[in-house]
């Protein structure tokens, strides 16, 4: 299937790192979540794949979402979804820089994401 992107990223989301800012008294290390930047993308929600099962074949809806080419995103991060006053957060569980097939640049950012 061929992969499509409109160039008119509709949603806008604030994509934040989770980063070290010391250690507790056993020494674990404490992680507070930092803003890294508010991108524009295009979030997709009917991608879908098949998995077969020992009591059957289930539908996975693998939700997507398309950054520019320069953004600044990483598997791990999260990113926060506020339409309307209405917060959603999702976990990036994988990157993937799609490259224009004629002049070789990156052309957007694809990654997978997960309900958190």
């Amino acid at each position: 299937m061929r992969d499509r992107i409109s160039h008119n990223y509709l949603d806008t989301v604030e994509i934040k790192r989770r980063t070290q800012t010391g250690t507790n008294q056993i020494g674990e290390p404490l992680y507070v979540r930092q803003p890294v930047e508010t991108a524009r993308c295009n979030m997709i929600f009917e991608s879908t794949d098949f998995v077969r099962e020992e009591t059957g074949e289930r539908v996975n809806q693998v939700p997507v979402v398309k950054f520019r080419h320069n953004t600044d995103v990483r598997e791990g991060d999260i990113i926060t979804d506020t339409p309307e006053g209405f917060e959603s957060e999702y976990e990036v569980k994988s990157v993937q820089q799609v490259r224009d097939k004629i002049r070789g640049r990156i052309s957007y950012i694809r990654c997978e994401i997960e309900t958190i």
